[in-house]
Protein backbone atom coordinates (compact mmCIF):
# COMPACT_ATOMS: atom_id res chain seq x y z
CA UNK A 1 0.00 0.00 0.00
CA UNK A 2 3.04 2.41 0.83
CA UNK A 3 4.82 1.68 -2.68
CA UNK A 4 1.60 2.22 -3.97
CA UNK A 5 1.04 5.63 -2.56
CA UNK A 6 4.55 6.75 -3.16
CA UNK A 7 4.38 5.76 -6.53
CA UNK A 8 1.15 7.45 -7.55
CA UNK A 9 2.37 10.57 -5.76
CA UNK A 10 5.82 10.30 -7.94
CA UNK A 11 4.03 9.64 -10.83
CA UNK A 12 1.65 12.84 -10.35
CA UNK A 13 3.67 15.64 -9.32
CA UNK A 14 5.58 18.16 -11.14
CA UNK A 15 9.55 17.61 -12.49
CA UNK A 16 10.98 20.11 -10.23
CA UNK A 17 9.75 18.00 -6.66
CA UNK A 18 11.89 14.93 -5.80
CA UNK A 19 9.97 12.10 -4.58
CA UNK A 20 12.35 9.85 -2.36
CA UNK A 21 11.19 6.86 0.03
CA UNK A 22 11.41 4.29 1.72
CA UNK A 23 14.97 5.98 3.57
CA UNK A 24 15.73 2.94 6.49
CA UNK A 25 17.36 5.20 9.12
CA UNK A 26 20.36 3.78 11.33
CA UNK A 27 18.75 3.31 14.36
CA UNK A 28 16.30 -0.28 14.10
CA UNK A 29 13.85 0.87 16.28
CA UNK A 30 12.65 4.14 14.52
CA UNK A 31 10.24 3.51 11.49
CA UNK A 32 11.47 4.04 7.73
CA UNK A 33 10.56 7.80 6.42
CA UNK A 34 8.33 7.19 4.13
CA UNK A 35 7.82 9.66 2.08
CA UNK A 36 10.77 12.86 1.66
CA UNK A 37 9.82 15.56 -0.86
CA UNK A 38 12.51 17.98 -1.96
CA UNK A 39 11.75 21.08 -4.48
CA UNK A 40 14.39 22.48 -6.38
CA UNK A 41 12.81 25.92 -5.96
CA UNK A 42 13.02 26.39 -2.14
CA UNK A 43 14.72 24.80 0.61
CA UNK A 44 11.99 23.23 2.47
CA UNK A 45 12.04 19.58 2.89
CA UNK A 46 8.24 17.44 3.46
CA UNK A 47 9.09 13.99 5.77
CA UNK A 48 5.52 12.27 4.83
CA UNK A 49 4.40 9.24 6.92
CA UNK A 50 1.90 6.86 4.96
CA UNK A 51 -1.11 5.33 6.38
CA UNK A 52 -3.70 3.71 3.96
CA UNK A 53 -6.69 2.77 6.53
CA UNK A 54 -9.70 0.41 5.01
CA UNK A 55 -12.51 2.74 5.15
CA UNK A 56 -14.75 1.62 7.54
CA UNK A 57 -18.82 1.64 8.08
CA UNK A 58 -18.85 -0.12 11.30
CA UNK A 59 -18.55 2.77 14.08
CA UNK A 60 -16.60 0.08 16.46
CA UNK A 61 -14.12 -0.50 13.73
CA UNK A 62 -13.59 3.28 13.80
CA UNK A 63 -11.57 3.29 17.41
CA UNK A 64 -8.77 0.92 15.59
CA UNK A 65 -8.28 3.00 12.31
CA UNK A 66 -8.13 6.10 14.92
CA UNK A 67 -5.16 4.45 16.71
CA UNK A 68 -3.32 4.03 12.89
CA UNK A 69 -3.25 7.76 12.61
CA UNK A 70 -2.13 8.47 16.18
CA UNK A 71 0.50 5.93 15.57
CA UNK A 72 1.69 7.56 12.69
CA UNK A 73 1.80 10.62 14.74
CA UNK A 74 3.95 8.79 17.51
CA UNK A 75 6.15 7.44 14.35
CA UNK A 76 6.51 11.09 12.70
CA UNK A 77 7.80 12.28 16.27
CA UNK A 78 10.66 9.78 16.25
CA UNK A 79 11.54 10.75 13.29
CA UNK A 80 11.74 14.61 14.45
CA UNK A 81 13.75 13.37 17.38
CA UNK A 82 16.63 11.34 15.14
CA UNK A 83 16.67 14.22 12.65
CA UNK A 84 17.27 16.91 14.99
CA UNK A 85 20.16 14.74 16.35
CA UNK A 86 21.59 13.58 13.24
CA UNK A 87 20.85 16.89 10.76
CA UNK A 88 23.97 14.95 8.62
CA UNK A 89 21.60 12.38 7.76
CA UNK A 90 18.82 14.04 6.02
CA UNK A 91 21.59 15.81 4.43
CA UNK A 92 23.00 13.05 2.92
CA UNK A 93 19.61 12.20 0.88
CA UNK A 94 18.80 15.42 -0.61
CA UNK A 95 20.12 16.46 -4.32
CA UNK A 96 22.40 19.01 -3.52
CA UNK A 97 21.79 22.76 -4.45
CA UNK A 98 24.52 25.46 -5.09
CA UNK A 99 24.33 28.10 -1.95
CA UNK A 100 21.35 25.68 -0.53
CA UNK A 101 21.14 26.95 3.16
CA UNK A 102 19.73 24.30 6.14
CA UNK A 103 16.56 22.26 4.87
CA UNK A 104 13.60 23.23 6.54
CA UNK A 105 11.91 19.96 7.24
CA UNK A 106 7.86 19.82 7.50
CA UNK A 107 6.53 16.58 9.16
CA UNK A 108 2.81 15.32 7.37
CA UNK A 109 0.52 12.27 7.97
CA UNK A 110 -0.31 11.47 4.66
CA UNK A 111 -3.68 9.36 5.26
CA UNK A 112 -6.20 7.63 2.30
CA UNK A 113 -9.47 6.18 2.88
CA UNK A 114 -9.82 6.99 6.51
CA UNK A 115 -9.50 10.16 8.36
CA UNK A 116 -9.68 11.46 11.87
CA UNK A 117 -8.61 15.10 13.07
CA UNK A 118 -5.61 15.15 15.13
CA UNK A 119 -4.57 18.69 16.81
CA UNK A 120 -1.81 19.56 14.44
CA UNK A 121 2.04 20.23 16.50
CA UNK A 122 4.15 22.83 14.57
CA UNK A 123 5.55 20.95 13.00
CA UNK A 124 3.71 17.97 12.75
CA UNK A 125 0.91 17.69 10.67
CA UNK A 126 -2.39 15.76 9.29
CA UNK A 127 -3.29 15.89 5.35
CA UNK A 128 -5.31 13.64 3.21
CA UNK A 129 -3.44 11.45 0.49
CA UNK A 130 -4.97 13.61 -2.47
CA UNK A 131 -4.72 16.73 -1.24
CA UNK A 132 -0.75 16.33 -1.57
CA UNK A 133 -0.99 15.66 -5.23
CA UNK A 134 -3.74 18.60 -5.87
CA UNK A 135 -1.37 20.62 -4.09
CA UNK A 136 2.04 19.94 -5.62
CA UNK A 137 0.31 20.53 -9.21
CA UNK A 138 -0.93 23.65 -7.93
CA UNK A 139 2.05 25.57 -5.93
CA UNK A 140 4.66 27.37 -7.28
CA UNK A 141 7.27 25.50 -4.79
CA UNK A 142 6.82 22.70 -1.72
CA UNK A 143 6.98 25.76 1.00
CA UNK A 144 3.35 27.22 -1.04
CA UNK A 145 1.90 23.84 -1.13
CA UNK A 146 3.02 23.20 2.85
CA UNK A 147 1.30 26.07 3.37
CA UNK A 148 -2.36 25.02 1.22
CA UNK A 149 -1.84 22.27 3.35
CA UNK A 150 -1.99 23.22 6.46
CA UNK A 151 -4.51 26.00 6.07
CA UNK A 152 -6.78 23.47 4.82
CA UNK A 153 -7.59 24.89 1.64
CA UNK A 154 -8.42 21.34 0.15
CA UNK A 155 -10.73 20.55 2.34
CA UNK A 156 -14.67 21.04 0.13
CA UNK A 157 -16.14 24.38 0.45
CA UNK A 158 -19.77 24.29 1.83
CA UNK A 159 -22.13 25.67 -1.15
CA UNK A 160 -19.68 25.70 -3.79
CA UNK A 161 -18.75 21.38 -3.71
CA UNK A 162 -21.77 20.30 -1.16
CA UNK A 163 -24.62 21.60 0.42
CA UNK A 164 -26.29 20.20 3.46
CA UNK A 165 -30.19 19.72 3.55
CA UNK A 166 -32.16 18.84 6.70
CA UNK A 167 -33.78 15.19 5.61
CA UNK A 168 -36.53 13.31 8.14
CA UNK A 169 -36.83 9.91 8.22
CA UNK A 170 -40.20 7.88 9.96
CA UNK A 171 -40.12 4.42 11.62
CA UNK A 172 -42.99 2.87 14.11
CA UNK A 173 -44.61 6.20 14.20
CA UNK A 174 -41.43 7.88 15.18
CA UNK A 175 -39.50 10.68 13.32
CA UNK A 176 -36.41 11.69 13.77
CA UNK A 177 -34.56 14.71 11.60
CA UNK A 178 -30.36 14.30 10.03
CA UNK A 179 -28.16 16.53 8.54
CA UNK A 180 -26.96 15.00 5.04
CA UNK A 181 -24.63 15.66 2.43
CA UNK A 182 -25.37 16.67 -0.99
CA UNK A 183 -23.83 17.80 -4.57
CA UNK A 184 -25.20 21.20 -5.28
CA UNK A 185 -27.74 20.62 -8.32
CA UNK A 186 -26.25 23.65 -9.71
CA UNK A 187 -22.55 22.44 -10.00
CA UNK A 188 -21.73 21.88 -13.46
CA UNK A 189 -18.67 19.49 -14.66
CA UNK A 190 -16.34 22.44 -15.14
CA UNK A 191 -16.57 23.88 -12.16
CA UNK A 192 -15.61 19.99 -10.34
CA UNK A 193 -12.77 19.97 -12.48
CA UNK A 194 -11.94 24.24 -11.01
CA UNK A 195 -12.61 22.90 -7.18
CA UNK A 196 -10.97 20.85 -4.85
CA UNK A 197 -7.96 18.17 -4.98
CA UNK A 198 -8.67 15.99 -7.91
CA UNK A 199 -8.60 12.28 -7.70
CA UNK A 200 -5.46 10.56 -8.30
CA UNK A 201 -5.07 8.37 -11.13
CA UNK A 202 -4.72 4.58 -9.98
Amino acid sequence: KEEEMRSTIRENAPEQFTILGPLALPDPRLPDIDLLIQDSNSASVLIGELKWARKTMRVREHPDRDAELDRGFQQLRGLRTFLRDHPQFIRNQLQSREGDPDSELSYCLIARDHMAWIEPEPDIWLTEFDAIIWSLQNSRDLAEAIRKLRTYEWLPKEGAEFIMRFETATAGGVSIQLEVVHRPPFLSQNAQEQVGPPKASR
